[in-house]
């Protein structure tokens, strides 16, 4: 009896599941894997990417706005700063990593809500860095490719005041599986970081956590001891100090996969909005000029809280 019971059960499983496969919710990878040139239509693609861009402008949040945003319907063209804002963050890594070549760039969304932007800018951070550093399931290129501070000549800095008045910033991180976000950045930088394999696992080859690596941008430390991947590297407070010393309007861009440590907002009276813009996917960061001009209301909430200061007071 309890063999009949077991075989009759597994018959019952299999029918269920072939059901499933064939005809239940399952029948999308049946359909890749019998007919793997079937070709989605133009209007199911469209309507994906609207829904990607409605997700993404209605999603971001707006984390700081004294009354810098929406901008004057008379600001036309503006100053992006940061070297992230050639290479965003699209998506995360591993199983959040997403194919770029044909994605709106932040770049394109900002333009796409009527703006123009400082080539001379775009150029300058291209020319320097073409692209991110290898961010993997095994190992991660935590390096942050800004431009130092003598890159920013009196030349280049006169040129967009007089472009614009206003100035974006954008600041990046990538984050995801497979590797832990550095809280020393500085034993990345020196190579101690990945050693802490030897204390966490008993098979430190294969322990892929702490297999990071780091570039610096100058001959200086980009981060000092005990300062973590979601802080502000020194070229980047540099190149901050550098923009709102030269421009009253500033506004932030934050594009990263986790909550970042916004002490530094409040250091900068110039800085008067803060977005807060995460991979964005395929077409997401077509929003981010129409939020910039008020046509979206970012009305996202956060789902951590955004450490404004860690120092405690003695």
């Amino acid at each position: 009896m309890i063999r009949k019971q077991c075989l009759c059960a597994g018959i019952l499983s299999f029918v269920l599941s072939f059901n499933l496969i064939c005809n239940g919710p399952l029948s999308t990878l049946l359909d890749v894997l019998v007919n793997p040139v079937k070709e989605v239509s133009a209007e199911t693609k469209e309507e994906a990417n609207n829904l990607i861009t409605d997700i993404a402008g209605e999603g971001s949040v707006l984390l700081k706005n004294d009354g810098t945003l929406p901008l004057s319907s008379d600001v036309k063209n503006l100053n992006v700063f940061g070297w992230a804002s050639t290479n965003p963050c699209y998506g995360g890594t591993g199983s959040g990593a997403v194919d770029t070549s044909n994605c709106v760039s932040l770049l394109d969304g900002i333009q796409a809500g009527g703006y123009t932007l400082n080539q001379t800018l775009i150029d300058m951070y291209t020319s320097y860095a073409e692209a991110r550093g290898e961010a993997g399931m095994t190992a991660v290129d935590w390096t942050l490719p800004e431009p130092t501070a003598d890159y920013y000549t009196d030349e280049i800095l006169d040129e967009a005041k007089e472009f614009s008045d206003t100035a974006v910033v954008v600041i990046g991180r990538s984050g995801g599986e497979g590797a832990d976000l550095p809280t020393d950045m500085k034993s990345v930088i020196d190579g101690s970081y990945k050693k802490l394999a030897e204390t966490v696992s008993v098979t430190p080859e294969n322990y892929g956590y702490v297999k990071g690596s780091y570039t610096n941008n100058g001959d200086y430390d980009d981060f000092d001891e005990g300062e973590s991947y979601l802080e502000l590297s020194n070229t980047e407070e540099d190149m901050l100090d550098t923009v709102c010393s030269q421009f009253e309007n500033v506004i932030v861009v934050v594009n990263a996969n986790n909550a970042m440590e916004l002490d530094w907002v409040d250091k900068y009276e110039q800085i008067g909005a803060v977005i807060y813009a995460p991979g964005a996917g395929a077409t997401g960061f077509e929003a981010l000029g129409e939020i910039i001009n008020g046509s979206v209301n970012p009305s996202g909430k956060t789902v951590d809280t955004f450490v404004k200061d860690l120092q405690q007071t003695p």
